[in-house]
């Protein structure tokens, strides 16, 4: 009777962990020219109807000279939409982009570097975060966290999508069993390749 009394107790304790967040962390190398020049850090919270996500970037490469980049992401989707999204860019230490996009009732406002709020038309159920984590099957536009806009997604192949932003940048996501496993980025700011580690 003991053993089976610690046993209940046991899994009674377990319970409520198991109920709790359940959490999934992504990471890849950032190459460039068949170099590895940082990392993303990518990690997902699910937490009853409310799921983080956050993505932390470090690059830092030898051009003409020495280059440091820090991309943050976080994020919050709540019954699926988005609730708010808040995306850091520095360069060397200093702040090269700031902006938000926050939820409010049926539009949202995306702020950028504490400009006058720019209003967004919702729902947004699918923004490029989420491209590190799920594969976008039906998934026809994404929402681009750091400048406010919608982009175009298509299918080009097996598990392959091409997601092109307003300025004509192209990206090209690979996923195998519904999880990405690579893609080629350009960043603006710099062109690279993320490979799952």
């Amino acid at each position: 009777m003991t053993k089976y009394y610690h046993s209940l107790i046991a899994l009674l304790i377990c319970i409520p962990f198991s109920l709790k967040a359940q959490q999934v962390k992504n990471e890849f190398n950032i190459i460039h020219n068949d170099k590895t020049i940082g990392t993303l850090v990518a990690s997902k919270a699910i937490d009853g109807s409310k799921t983080t996500y956050s993505d932390d970037t470090n690059i830092e490469a030898h051009f003409f000279t020495k280059i440091k980049v820090v991309y943050k992401y976080d994020e919050i989707y709540t019954d699926g939409d988005l609730s708010k999204a808040s995306v850091s860019i520095y360069i060397n230490g200093h702040e090269h982009t700031k902006t938000s996009t926050v939820k409010s009732n049926t539009t949202y406002n995306f702020i950028e570097d504490e400009d006058d709020a720019v209003k967004i038309s919702g729902p947004i159920n699918y923004s490029t975060i989420r491209l590190l984590f799920e594969e976008p099957e039906g998934i026809s536009k994404v929402y681009g966290e750091e400048k406010g806009n919608f982009q175009k997604l298509e299918k080009t192949g097996d598990n392959t999508y091409l997601k092109t932003t307003p300025e004509g940048h192209k990206n090209t996501y690979y996923y195998k069993d519904g999880h990405l496993q690579k893609a080629d980025i350009h960043a603006g700011v710099i062109s690279f390749s993320m490979q799952r580690i």
